[in-house]
């Protein structure tokens, strides 16, 4: 599989189906939501885009790859569907 597209994350836009993009990732946060320490808004507003630069904005760099963040992780963004590489 190559990964998933822009467009098929945008489908999972709301607070009950939320996926966002951080970096080469995508990430199903939608259980996060009602936890989040930055409110549920921090992260709704997001769901379906990417979503990498306001995640770096407010988060430590050293998350990428760290189990907390794994933890959400579900797909790899395909080639085609990239608007953003932080490597």
């Amino acid at each position: 599989m190559g990964g998933l597209t822009l467009e098929e994350v945008a489908k999972h836009s709301t607070e009950n189906d939320c996926w966002v993009v951080i970096g080469n990732d995508v990430y199903n946060v939608t259980s996060l939501i009602d936890t989040h320490s930055g409110g549920k808004e921090a992260i709704i507003q997001y769901c379906g885009t990417n979503a990498t630069d306001v995640f770096f904005s407010k988060h430590s760099q050293r998350l990428r790859g760290s189990a907390e963040l794994l933890h959400w992780k579900h797909w790899k963004l395909a080639a085609g569907g990239l608007v953003w590489d932080r490597s």
